[in-house]
């Protein structure tokens, strides 16, 4: 009776997955990555407050399976052990339309950490952050008007150290569709 009942509840929820994405998940036809831009030049950052960015290295704690390159950053601790860093990317390659940018931060701490993405030009409509073990990932939905440069969106990026972690703590930042 079991087998029956599992069989029955397994037909029902891959009816019920395949109803879902047949209606609420639509397929992109453009695969193109329009951010590998920032990923290969560092200049398309702009170090912002309480950060320096060392450059773009290859990253053995990244998740990704292929591409293991990622920002590399020292940012300042404060007084009361937090890590409090913004970084900027210039978005101005970017024709005008509808994006989903992923932003994965690797903080020097996982204590309280947080990453925010905001801009100042660009209409960011949604954001969703999910926290792992090492490090958090933001989706994020934009849509580029036409707009003068510079077009910036900027990552506020926060952690709490403790008093024996560095004042200079190393972070990592990844940007991809």
């Amino acid at each position: 009776m079991n087998t029956a009942k599992g069989d029955v509840t397994v037909e029902l929820k891959n009816y019920f997955d395949k109803k879902i994405n047949e209606s609420h998940i639509s397929r992109s036809t453009n695969k193109k990555d329009v951010f590998r831009y920032l990923m290969e030049n560092d200049d398309k950052s702009s170090s912002e407050n309480n950060i320096i960015v060392a450059g773009i290295v290859n990253f053995a704690g990244s998740p990704h399976n292929v591409n293991k390159k990622a920002y590399s950053f020292t940012m300042g601790k404060d007084a009361q052990n937090e890590y409090s860093s913004r970084i900027g990317f210039n978005m101005f390659k970017l024709p005008e339309g509808e994006y989903i940018l992923a932003v994965e931060f690797f903080p020097p701490s996982t204590t309280n950490l947080s990453a925010n993405v905001v801009s100042t030009s660009l209409n960011i409509g949604q954001q969703s952050t999910k926290l792992f073990v090492n490090y958090s990932r933001s989706i994020l939905h934009l849509h580029k008007w036409s707009i003068t440069p510079p077009e910036y969106i900027y990552i506020h990026m926060h952690c709490q150290g403790t008093a024996s972690s560095p004042t200079q703590g190393i972070g990592h930042d990844i940007e991809g569709s």
